[in-house]
């Protein structure tokens, strides 16, 4: 009968790669007087994600929600100048930009949208080493 790999260590590192950190889960077994290393990548080190007060605005409607920037452990980070980035939904080019500032750990932010602009949009900071999750709404 073949014996049951043991674990014998498990932690987490964080590695930069060319300027962005990502974190790692490492992870040491044992089976059968051998060692095995197995290394899993987690994602970035740094995250930001926006919540929107609602999905579906009207044309030429103010847009509020909320920025939160943390590390892979749920501790707030802090960035100056935060700039979020609006595009049409799943696409890349920029339609435009908004400087709101200072952000330590969560930021509530109120931004007016052009009134010629419908249909479906994201709204993603614009954070060099982050993972900016974007929030995705709708202009009728």
């Amino acid at each position: 009968m073949e014996e049951q790999p043991k674990k014998i260590k498990e932690e987490y590192i964080v590695e930069d790669v060319d300027g962005v950190l990502f974190v790692y889960k490492v992870e040491e077994f044992e089976s059968e007087g051998k060692r095995y290393t197995i290394k899993s990548s987690y994602g970035n080190a740094k995250i930001s994600t926006i919540d929107l007060e609602k999905d579906t605005y009207f044309r030429g409607e103010s847009i509020k929600g909320r920025v939160n920037l943390k590390d892979w452990r749920g501790n707030p980070l802090s960035e100056g100048n935060v700039v979020l980035i609006l595009k049409l939904a799943y696409r890349r080019t920029v339609l435009q930009k908004f400087e709101i500032g200072q952000i330590n750990g969560v930021r509530d932010f109120e931004i007016k949208i052009p009134s010629n602009l419908h249909g479906d949009f994201e709204l993603l900071c614009d954070l060099f080493g982050y993972a900016n999750i974007p929030a995705f709404f709708t202009i009728i």
